[in-house]
C-alpha cells in the first residue's frame, strides 16, 4: 500500500512537471508571437500608415493576456491618437485584471488628462498607499481647486484624508513642498511635535529651511530649529536673496530673529545675543524694510538693549538706545528703556572718604574712571520725548512712563500722591469696552506691592478679573480663575499666582505658577522654561519647591533659570539659592561650587560670601 501511494505520488509529480513546461513553453511562444505583432505595428506607424495599425492592433487585442500586454497595446493606440480606442481598451483590460495597479494608474491618469478629475479619483482611490498613490493626490487636489475657484471654501488641509494624499504626493515627485503641507496639517490640528518629526535632513533651498526652522521651534526642538536658521542663511549667502528686483523671503532680519528666540528658548542668552550682533552692529544696512521686519527689528534691538544693561555694556546700550528713538520715536519698550538709562546714568555714585581724598587730589581709581566716562542721557531729554511720543500717541503705557519719569526728576512727591495718581489714570482710562487697561492695572499692582499696599493691591486685581473674565462673584474665584487660565494675559497670571501663595493657598499656587513657567510656552513634557515668564516667577516657583521639601524640582528649575537670564545680579542670587539648596542635600562640594560662581559673576554679592563662612564653620 505505501509503495502504491509512492507510486501515484511519483506519477502526479512528473505529470505536473510536464504541465508546467508545457505551460512554460505556451507562455514563452505567446510572449515572442505577440513581440512579432508589436515589430509589425511599429512598422506601420513609422510608415504613417496608421490604418492598417489600427487593424493590427484590434487583431493583437485578440492574444493579449497580461497587463503589461494591454499597456503595449495602449501605449500604441495613443501613439497614434487614437484616444476613443485608448479608453475602451483600457476598459477591457481592467475587466480582466480588475485590480491590477498598472492599469488602474494608466486609466486613472487618462481620465485626469481629459479632466474627467471626479472619476479619475473615484478610480484611482485604491492606489492610496501604493507606489501610484501620487496619481489618486492630483486628482483629489485638482477637484479641491476647483471649488475654490468657484468661491466654496473646503478647508481641504483639515481632512485627515489629505494627509496622506500630500505624503503619496511627496513620494512620488520627491518635493519637499508636499512634505511641508503634511506638516501644515499637523500644525493646523495642533500637533506640533508631530509637524517637527517630518523635518528632512536636508533642505531644498533657504525657504524651505527657514519653513522648517519656524516648525521647530513651534515643536519646542529648539536647536534644530537654530541649526536651520543657519542652513537657510548658508543657501542666502550662496544665492542672493534677489531676483528679478523683487525682495524674497526669508530676509535675514527673519532669519536673524528666530535663531536669537531659539537660543533663548533654550536659555544660551549669549548665543542669542551673538546671532543679533550681525543685525545690531549694521544697522546702517537695514533702512528699507517691511512691516513684519520692522517689527522683528524693534524686538532684535530692544533684547540686544536689555542684555547690553544686564552685562553693563553701557556704552552699546547707549548706542542701541539712540538708534531706537530716534528710528521710532514713539516704540514704547525703545522709551521705557531710553528713560531706565536716563534715570540710572543721572545716578549719583556714592564714594568713600579715600575716594573723595583722591578727586581732590586730581586721582581716580578704576571705578571712579568709569563712572565718569560713562554716557549720560539727561533726564530732561527722555522727558521731552515722551511729551512729544503722546502728542503722536495717546498710549495708556506711554502716559504710564511719563508719570513714573515725573516721580524720578521730583523726588518730593510722596507715596500717597503717587497712589492718588495712579488710581486717577486707571479712572481716567476706563472703558466699558476695555474697562480697566491692562497695562495701567499691571502698573498700579506693581506700585502697591512696591509699597506694601497689599489689601488694595489684591482688592485690585479682584476687581480687574471679575469684570473682565465675567466671573460669578458668588462662586470660588480661585476655580474660575483656573478655568480661564489659558485666555490671561501671562503677567496677570503671574500677579495670581502670586496672591495665590500670599493667601496660603498652595495647591492653587503650584497650579499657576507651573502653567506660567512651564505650560505658557506649549511644551510640557519636556518641562522647557516658557520664553515669555519673567525671571521673578521662576524663582518664586522654585523657592515653593524649596520650602515644601521638591528639592530636586527646585534645583532643576534654577539650573534651567540662570542660563536664561542675562542679569548678572540676579544669576548671582540664584546660584546661591542654588548652594542653600546642595546645603540642604549635605553636598557641600557644589555648594560651595555654586557661590564661587555666585561671587564671580557678581562681586558685590555680600550674601555669596556669608554662605561661604556658614559652610567652613
Amino acid at each position: 500500500m505505501v509503495k502504491l501511494r509512492k507510486s501515484i505520488i511519483s506519477i502526479f509529480i512528473i505529470l505536473l512537471t510536464i504541465t508546467l513546461a508545457l505551460s512554460s513553453c505556451k507562455m514563452k511562444a505567446e510572449q515572442k508571437s505577440l513581440t512579432l505583432y508589436f515589430e509589425v505595428i511599429d512598422s506601420y506607424i513609422a510608415e504613417g500608415d496608421f490604418k492598417s495599425a489600427i487593424k493590427e492592433l484590434k487583431r493583437t487585442e485578440k492574444v493579449a493576456y497580461d497587463s503589461w500586454s494591454y499597456i503595449g497595446l495602449y501605449k500604441r493606440y495613443s501613439q497614434i491618437g487614437e484616444e476613443k480606442l485608448c479608453e475602451k481598451l483600457l476598459k477591457r483590460a481592467l475587466k480582466k485584471n480588475p485590480h491590477n495597479q498598472e492599469l488602474t494608474a494608466i486609466y486613472s491618469n487618462f481620465l485626469i488628462r481629459h479632466n474627467r478629475v471626479n472619476e479619475a479619483a473615484r478610480k484611482s482611490e485604491e492606489l492610496r498607499g501604493t507606489k501610484y498613490g501620487s496619481i489618486y493626490s492630483e486628482a483629489v487636489l485638482r477637484i479641491e481647486r476647483e471649488k475654490v475657484n468657484s468661491q466654496e471654501n473646503p478647508e481641504y488641509y483639515k481632512d485627515s484624508k489629505f494627509y496622506e494624499i500630500y505624503f503619496d504626493a511627496y513620494k512620488a515627485a520627491a518635493d519637499s513642498i508636499w512634505m511641508r503641507n503634511c506638516a501644515v496639517y499637523h500644525l493646523n490640528m495642533g500637533n506640533y511635535e508631530n509637524a517637527a518629526a517630518l523635518s528632512p535632513k536636508q533642505f531644498s533651498d533657504g525657504d524651505d529651511a527657514y519653513f522648517w526652522a519656524m516648525v521647530l521651534f513651534d515643536g519646542g526642538r529648539y536647536y534644530d530649529a537654530a541649526e536651520a536658521v543657519v542652513a537657510a542663511r548658508r543657501f542666502i549667502d550662496v544665492y542672493p536673496n534677489l531676483k528679478s528686483g523683487k525682495k524674497e523671503h526669508p530676509s535675514k532680519i527673519q532669519l536673524i530673529a528666530l535663531e536669537s528666540d531659539s537660543y533663548m528658548a533654550v536659555s544660551e542668552v549669549e548665543k542669542a545675543n551673538d546671532a543679533r550682533k550681525e543685525i545690531t552692529e549694521n544697522l546702517q544696512d537695514f533702512k528699507i524694510v517691511t512691516k513684519e521686519e520692522n517689527d522683528l527689528l524693534q524686538t532684535i534691538t530692544t533684547n540686544s538693549i536689555i542684555y547690553a544693561n544686564n552685562t553693563e555694556d553701557s556704552n552699546t546700550a547707549y548706542d542701541l538706545l539712540l538708534y531706537t528713538v530716534n528710528q521710532w520715536p514713539t516704540f514704547q519698550d525703545g522709551l521705557a528703556l531710553y528713560s531706565d538709562f536716563a534715570y540710572k546714568s543721572n545716578e549719583q555714585r556714592y564714594e568713600t572718604k579715600e575716594e573723595k581724598t583722591l578727586r581732590e587730589m586730581g586721582l581716580a581709581s578704576l571705578e571712579m574712571e568709569k563712572y565718569d566716562s560713562r554716557r549720560v542721557i539727561p533726564l530732561s531729554e527722555a522727558a521731552s520725548r515722551l511729551e512729544k511720543a503722546l502728542n503722536i500717541e495717546k498710549n495708556p503705557y506711554l502716559s504710564i512712563l511719563q508719570l513714573d519719569m515725573k516721580y524720578k526728576i521730583d523726588s518730593s512727591f510722596t507715596e500717597k500722591q503717587k497712589t492718588a495718581d495712579l488710581w486717577t489714570m486707571l479712572e481716567d482710562n476706563y472703558t466699558q469696552e476695555v474697562k480697566f487697561h491692562n497695562l495701567l492695572v499691571q502698573y498700579t499692582l506693581n506700585y502697591l506691592l512696591k509699597t506694601d499696599q497689599y489689601t488694595e493691591a489684591y482688592d485690585l486685581f479682584y476687581k480687574y478679573m471679575v469684570n473682565t473674565y465675567d466671573f460669578d462673584r458668588s462662586g470660588n474665584f480661585w476655580m474660575q480663575l483656573q478655568n480661564v487660565i489659558t485666555k490671561i494675559d501671562l503677567k496677570m497670571a503671574e500677579f495670581a499666582a502670586y496672591f495665590a501663595a500670599r493667601q496660603g493657598l498652595y495647591a492653587e499656587t503650584f497650579r499657576l505658577y507651573e502653567y506660567v513657567v512651564y505650560e505658557s510656552g506649549g511644551h510640557v513634557e519636556e518641562k522647557y522654561v516658557s520664553p515669555y515668564v519673567s525671571t521673578g516667577a521662576c524663582m518664586n516657583l522654585a523657592d515653593a519647591y524649596y520650602s515644601t521639601n521638591r528639592l530636586d524640582e527646585a534645583l532643576e528649575l534654577y539650573s534651567k533659570s540662570i542660563g536664561r537670564e542675562s542679569s548678572n545680579y540676579l544669576r548671582s542670587e540664584m546660584h546661591c539659592r542654588l548652594a542653600e539648596i546642595y546645603i540642604k542635600k549635605g553636598d557641600r562640594r557644589n555648594a560651595m561650587r555654586s557661590l564661587e560662581y555666585a561671587a564671580a559673576i557678581y562681586p558685590g554679592n555680600a550674601r555669596a560670601s556669608l554662605l561661604k563662612e556658614k559652610i567652613n564653620q
